[in-house]
């Protein structure tokens, strides 16, 4: 997940900037709008495609079991005797360790999302607000939504708006 989250944000950041750009050719009336929503588009199928390889492996270790996630049978300390003692310890709860272990790395994915992708996203939707708000009199009324992981979806959200 994190190659994947790294590799999108690597590929996104020179799409959020041509979006950027093309928002401020529009700005100076050297593209119409109509060529302006084309290329946005062009711009918004891009960064989905590369959207969609993140989402699939965050999903396929989200949904995994805890057991498939963690296995504490391959766990190993620095001193023999250390590993007897817990796992002396630990007997008869190993299931609820590995479920808490398991829901700690899924709390700890969740936030390295948030913490890069997200932030990512919305700088590239608060582009395309921003011309909604200069070039359809929406000054002070926009409605936002949320980042959508199907363009499909975005799409029908869009068409509704």
């Amino acid at each position: 997940i994190k190659t994947q989250i790294d590799s999108f944000l690597v590929d996104i950041n020179p799409l959020i900037e041509e979006a950027k750009v093309l928002a401020a050719i529009l700005s100076a009336d050297k593209i119409s709008r109509h060529d302006y929503w084309s290329q946005a588009q062009q711009i918004q199928n891009r960064i989905d495609c590369i959207r969609q390889p993140m989402y699939e492996a965050q999903d396929k270790v989200l949904s995994r079991p805890d057991d498939e996630l963690i296995n504490l049978k391959n766990a190993t300390t620095s001193y023999g005797e250390d590993e007897l003692m817990i796992r002396e310890f630990i007997s008869g709860s190993e299931q609820r360790i590995c479920s808490m272990v398991a829901n700690l790395l899924r709390n700890h994915i969740r936030n390295s999302w948030k913490e890069s992708v997200v932030v990512a996203e919305n700088t590239y939707v608060g582009t395309q607000e921003d011309v909604v708000r200069n070039y359809a009199g929406l000054q002070d009324v926009i409605a936002t939504g949320k980042v959508v992981k199907d363009r499909h979806e975005s799409r029908a959200g869009l068409a509704k708006w």
